[in-house]
This record gives structure tokens, C-alpha cells and sequence, in this order.
């Protein structure tokens, strides 16, 4: 089932736990590109500062703009659910 998030459909929303603090946390970013819009192919993993910050590197593919950074979003710890 599809459940709308502070107007972002779940589907449009990706995280990325870590181990780096807490195994039940991380960075939750949204699908789409910055650029245009359109969904993209989000990374399998994306790379955090030692602090647990996302770095601030390409961590999604656009079809028309090659590799973008998602827009974070939020931490799970922020009682985001899949």
C-alpha cells in the first residue's frame, strides 16, 4: 500500500541504514531528480561523513542527467516508515 508522507508518496522515498551509531537509523533521501524531477535509480549505499552526515556526492542516476544527488529528507530515527 502506498502511504503519503508529509506529501511525498512512500515510493518516492529511499533509506539507507547504517551501523555507524545505530543499525535502526540513517538517512532517508527522495527519489527524484533535482534537475528535472523525473524518478531515479538510487545507489545500493551512499556515503557518509564519520559523523553519520551524508557526503554530499552523486548518489542516484537521472536518465536524462546522468549521476545527481538526492534531496535528503530525514533520519528514520524521525519515525519514517517503509
Amino acid at each position: 500500500m502506498d502511504t503519503i508522507i508529509d506529501g511525498y508518496s512512500s515510493k518516492v522515498l529511499v533509506a539507507y541504514p547504517t551501523a555507524i551509531n545505530d543499525p535502526n537509523d540513517g538517512p532517508v533521501f527522495v527519489r527524484l531528480c533535482p534537475v528535472c524531477g523525473r524518478f531515479v535509480k538510487a545507489d545500493d549505499s551512499v556515503k557518509c561523513n564519520i559523523d553519520g552526515v551524508p557526503s554530499k556526492e552523486p548518489n542516484a542516476t537521472c536518465k536524462k542527467h546522468g549521476r545527481v544527488r538526492m534531496d535528503f529528507y530525514c533520519w528514520i530515527s524521525d519515525g519514517w516508515e517503509e
